[in-house]
């Protein structure tokens, strides 16, 4: 893990040090009261206690005055939690945070708005809990509520607003108040694109006045545009603090989402059916767009793509065939390509590794994110869990690039030119595929 400090003498806007949060599973927390406190250590309890769940766990870091800093991490690694502790929602079970002024926090929709009050008294509210004058506030109303494009609706209860109306007032309340330390979460993915892209000007504005910046999204372009530096959690430790684009390629890497070529992901630990006979242990993507600057080749939309497959087999067993399926994040299914349909022989696995390379001419799917499943199916079925000696469904995700034209300077061909071999269930977009066997 690298880590990254604050330059000079300055203090920090925030220091965190060695910060652990522990919940007990069925218990409600309530804020702001006093708790048992609890020697920490295993993880279970023991026979008759509850579970731990450990949400944060020896977490340090700092935040300088001015700087963007973006959280990232899978669903259920922290993040949500260490802006509660940050934001004083809630106390740490451990470890300490000194923070350098106040803090606006925008968490929930409609997080710190009483709903039967107006638009105009919740801003006034939310002034006061920061400990702002009612002059202040009010020097600050007209723009507030012009941000928020909620003029016509001041007056009126916010009980009556929609869930838009509530982000776009609270993010206005919560960028416009004369807080040093701005905290957003996930919420701006309640907006549309326009007002989403308004509020990720505004951050950068907060951040050019000299106030900090803590943002956690799974936007990840908005992310490396917006943020100075971004720390990566997982299961509420620290994995990697440092430059943003690099934390966003180990979080990639970690979520398995492959934009890059010669990428290889382990697989061992992803959810998976069938009998076991043999697994596919790890997937390598090679090669996709050439990049001119040397870099590693993006995986182009259009562009040839091969995946090296490696596959562990605990005894010699036969293997109708090898599918690959490719599907919307959403999980419809667009692409189902099959070995046995493409006029391939039966696969016979050798005790231990072997590699089986895919090659796809042309992977005619428009730019975007697509989940990759993968199978080794016994016997060829048109279900595509039928038969499962290893079904992983996604196995990775893929980000296509735009790709203007093939390796060989030609244009490529649009999506669903080209022979239909991979004619299995649910497939809209045509390919084809071939596969070579190496053993290791």
């Amino acid at each position: 893990m690298s880590s990254s400090g604050v330059s000079g003498s300055a203090a920090p806007a925030i220091d965190a040090r060695s910060v652990s949060k522990r919940y007990l599973l069925g218990e409600r927390e309530q804020y702001g009261a006093l708790r048992d406190v609890l020697a920490s250590g295993f993880k279970r309890k023991p026979k008759g206690g509850r579970e731990e769940l450990w949400a944060l766990r020896d977490l340090s870091f700092t935040v300088a005055e001015g700087e963007v800093l973006g959280v990232i991490g899978r669903n259920g690694a922290g993040k949500s939690t260490l802006l509660k502790v940050l934001s004083r929602i809630t106390s740490p079970t451990e470890g300490e945070i000194r923070i350098r002024g106040r803090i606006g926090s925008l968490l929930e929709v409609g997080s710190g708005f009483h709903p039967e009050l107006t638009g105009v008294e919740n801003v006034f509210l939310n002034g006061a809990i920061l400990g702002m004058s009612r002059a202040e506030i009010h020097s600050k109303l007209d723009e507030i509520m012009a941000f928020a494009e909620m003029e016509q609706f001041a007056s009126t209860p916010v009980k009556h607003y929609s869930v838009g109306m509530f982000m776009r007032l609270a993010f206005a309340v919560a960028a416009h108040l004369e807080s040093e330390i701005l905290i957003v979460d996930e919420v701006l993915a309640v907006g549309d694109a326009r007002f989403q892209e308004k509020c990720l000007s505004k951050m950068g504005e907060v951040a050019r006045s000299g106030r900090s910046v803590l943002f956690v999204s799974h936007n990840l372009e908005a992310t490396v545009a917006l943020c100075d530096r971004g720390i990566l959690l997982e299961r509420g430790q620290l994995l990697f603090d440092g430059p943003t684009g690099e934390a966003v390629e180990n979080y990639r890497r970690l979520a398995g989402v492959s934009t890059r070529s010669g990428d290889e992901i382990s697989l061992d630990d992803e959810k998976r059916q069938g009998t076991g006979e043999a697994r596919f242990s790890a997937i390598t993507i090679n090669p996709g767009l050439s990049n001119p600057d040397g870099d590693a080749a993006a995986i182009g939309s259009g562009a040839p793509l091969t995946l090296d497959l490696a596959v562990e087999a605990k005894e010699k067993v036969d293997i109708s065939s090898l599918g690959l399926t490719f599907s919307t994040e959403a999980g419809l299914l667009l692409l189902n390509l099959d070995s046995a349909d493409a006029g391939g022989s039966p696969l016979t696995l050798s005790p231990g590794a072997t590699t089986l390379r895919v090659t796809i001419p042309s992977l005619r799917l428009a730019p975007g994110r697509y989940r990759l499943g993968l199978r080794l199916a016994n016997p060829v079925t048109t279900r595509l869990g039928s038969g499962a000696v290893d079904l992983l469904d996604p196995a990775v995700v893929l980000q296509l690039e735009e790709q203007t034209s093939d390796v060989d300077g030609q244009e490529s061909s649009p999506i669903g030119d080209g022979p239909l071999i991979a004619q299995g269930a649910g497939s809209v977009v045509q390919g084809e595929m071939s596969l070579n066997v190496f053993d290791c």
